[in-house]
């Protein structure tokens, strides 16, 4: 109980993650957006690196307020403004594979450099890429909630306009549905989402709950619904047991990327219990 009340905050975060990024990642992966779900992260850790630089050279003349303020407005901010830039210079409306690349190695690169002459700065930025997510505070749990939450409800809120525009863009156009506008607005809604996420447990761990858990259940279930819940469910067993597995006292391993092997994990699991399950049913018939 008292490691509990230690890890409590790095406990909740870690499993509304493994609840939520599941079924954000289930729409890159029918959008075929995965590439743009492993640079959305970086994209976002460089506008952490940016805060950081400007907070080293402005530190004593911001408010605490507009400090907390940059602390998630940055990342949002340069990840919004790199898939503006994506946007237009793509003339059809799938963002090109290569230019997604370029923009990664530049995000990995202006990390870096941001707080090259820091080490103050460049330990938050290495802390954040190796997914070490002890130390969450409450108010960044409390900011996830809410973002999470608002993320959420609007991808339940227009799930048929966004499910519509991703599987059939003609048909969308012939209903009078705007496609452009709609992408956007998933866009925006999964800039926010991985931007909050990437701050406060990193990137490693965001692209793995996004990645794993939809990756496993694609081929295994049908319907949407039953698609996002089960990813859901794999996420959060993942998250849950890699946390688990990190503070036990036998392993104490580093918790970032523990919960990715452990959504790893039980997504092969699911993903051979189920095929063990298809050949049984052949058989027997």
């Amino acid at each position: 109980m008292e490691t509990f009340d230690i890890f409590r905050h790095a406990c909740l975060m870690t499993l509304i993650s493994g609840l939520i990024y599941p079924v954000i990642g289930a729409y890159f992966l029918l959008r075929r957006w995965v590439f743009l779900g492993v640079a959305l992260p970086h994209l976002a850790m460089a506008g952490m690196a940016l805060n950081l630089f400007i907070l080293t050279i402005f530190d004593h003349v911001l408010p605490p307020g507009v400090q907390k303020l940059m602390a998630f407005g940055s990342p949002f901010l340069v990840s919004l403004l790199a898939l503006v830039i994506l946007a237009l210079l793509e003339r059809r409306e799938a963002i090109s594979e290569a230019r997604i690349g370029a923009a990664y190695a530049l995000a990995l690169s202006l990390s870096l450099l941001f707080v090259a002459k820091n080490p103050w700065s460049q330990a938050q930025i290495m802390e954040r890429l190796r997914g070490d997510l002890i130390m969450v505070s409450s108010t960044e749990v409390l900011t996830a909630v809410v973002v999470f939450g608002s993320v959420i409800a609007c991808l339940l809120l227009f799930r048929r306009e966004f499910v519509l525009v991703s599987f059939d863009p003609d048909l969308a156009r012939i209903l009078g549905k705007r496609v452009r506008f709609w992408n956007a607005f998933l866009l925006v809604l999964v800039g926010l989402s991985i931007s909050v996420g990437a701050v406060v447990i990193g990137p490693l761990v965001v692209f793995s709950l996004m990645l794993f858990p939809p990756l496993a259940t694609r081929n295994l279930v049908s319907g949407l619904n039953r698609f996002l819940v089960f990813s859901s469910l794999i996420g959060f067993l993942g998250a849950g047991l890699g946390f688990g597995i990190s503070i036990h006292p036998l392993f104490d391993t580093p918790l970032g990327p523990t919960v990715s092997v452990s959504v790893a994990g039980i997504s092969g699991l699911v993903m051979a219990a189920f095929k063990v399950m298809k050949t049984w049913r052949k058989a027997r018939a």
